[in-house]
């Protein structure tokens, strides 16, 4: 079905929105990860956003969304995040941060859900092309931290993968693809300075996995 005969509409996130988003990212993690994830790692993932949580741990997420909403203005020109509404249903979400890095003309696209009953309806490109259009002025290349789930997705958007890794969640081992895409072409030097910093990202963040990983298995044997 078209986006047209769907009907749908983006519009920038609220903060009333946020129970509504928290429950969407679960069901589309339980739903359309149960392919490529394991039960265990769904449930990690879903962690950070559940509604049913005790008291500290509802916190800590409603500090995640704040966050997002500090470092991303609400109810601008160019929003930094953006829900998909078909009526009055939130159908999609996503956000982005920019500047996330050592690369002052980058961008983190942070996250972005489709319920899953409105998959391959063109949701998902419209809310990434929102986010991209609106960034373009501070950024000239956006990165991901894609889950398995979203793979193929970012890759016929135009986003090539650059290294596969993985993270602890909740104490779960997960695999992530890092992936990104030039909003407008690098020179040669930008090309050069952008991979090696992000090289030592990620050599950073590889450490810091298998260091946890190490003393897991130590305190686990």
């Amino acid at each position: 079905m078209s986006e047209q005969k769907l009907g749908f509409s983006i519009r920038p996130y609220k903060r009333e929105d946020s129970d509504a988003v928290k429950q969407l990212c679960c069901e589309s993690l339980r739903i359309l990860g149960a392919n490529v994830y394991s039960p265990r790692q769904i449930e990690a993932l879903v962690s950070r956003y559940s509604t049913e949580l005790h008291d500290g741990q509802t916190e800590l997420i409603n500090n995640i969304f704040a966050f997002i909403e500090t470092i991303a203005p609400l109810d601008t020109d160019k929003p930094n995040i953006v829900v998909a509404h078909l009526e009055e249903r939130i159908i999609g979400y996503a956000s982005i941060i920019v500047g996330s890095g050592w690369f002052t003309n980058d961008s983190l696209l942070a996250e972005l859900f489709v319920h899953p009953e409105y998959t391959r309806r063109g949701i998902g490109t419209k809310l990434l092309q929102t986010l991209e259009a609106n960034v373009t002025d501070n950024s000239q290349v956006i990165k991901i931290g894609a889950t398995l789930i979203g793979e193929s997705f970012y890759q016929a958007n135009g986003y090539r993968m650059v290294e596969r890794h993985s993270s602890f969640f909740n104490g779960v081992r997960i695999p992530f693809v890092s992936m990104e895409k030039w909003l407008t072409p690098p020179s040669e030097i930008e090309k050069i300075i952008w991979d090696t910093s992000q090289q030592g990202v990620r050599n950073i963040e590889w450490l810091a996995t298998e260091t946890e990983a190490l003393f897991r298995g130590i305190f686990e044997a």
